[in-house]
């Protein structure tokens, strides 16, 4: 954790993500059962994916206190999925109260930042509370603006890509699909 952050009343990843452990299954944009307005009634014996998350505001000095995603809109996540391949690291940008929060300081430029960098970053667009997020590739149509440190060009590709999430037909959320995934992980890991 950078500077001894912590999550203090921010919840937004008790919403904003999807859960699948064993103890706990969550669709996206709803809250998690576990959460009231204090933060997360079993934080002592809370599930894996609960345990080990820390979003980039707890993890990296990329945002000053107003970045915290609960004051911000956004939530930022570094490393949470494996890189797809020719990429060291992975980022997920998910505006979760207004979409166009991404188009504001400091986002255009940590994107530039981080496709600069070689990372892949990916915008999350949520839809109704319960379906699959939409999620858009940002690296290879702004590359070019990112190397020129062209930011004006960047928000014009973040405006386009907002429109398209905007126009997905968002899929609803499968809890057996997610009872299947957390099966085969512990099929994997040995576990019963």
């Amino acid at each position: 954790m950078v500077n001894s952050r912590n999550c203090g009343s921010c919840t937004a990843c008790c919403t904003v993500k999807a859960i699948a452990a064993a103890e706990l299954i969550k669709a996206p944009g709803l809250h998690c059962p576990q959460c009231d307005k204090s933060g997360c009634v079993i934080y002592e014996t809370r599930p894996d994916p609960c345990r080990t998350y820390m979003c980039a505001y707890l993890s990296t000095d990329w945002f000053e206190d107003r970045g915290r995603p609960d004051r911000s809109g956004v939530l930022v996540d570094i490393d949470v999925e494996p890189p797809p391949a020719g990429y060291a690291h992975v980022a997920t940008i998910h505006p979760f109260r207004d979409p166009a929060r991404v188009l504001a300081a400091p986002y255009p430029e940590l994107i530039a930042r981080l496709i600069g960098a070689g990372c892949a970053v990916y915008l999350s667009g949520s839809g109704p509370p319960g379906t699959l997020n939409a999620i858009a590739l940002l690296n290879g149509m702004f590359d070019a603006a990112a190397a020129a440190g062209d930011l004006q060009a960047v928000r014009a590709g973040l405006e386009h890509t907002l429109a398209r999430i905007a126009a997905h037909a968002f899929v609803p959320f499968s809890v057996a699909d997610a009872q299947a995934r957390v099966a085969e992980d512990a099929r994997r890991r040995g576990s019963p």
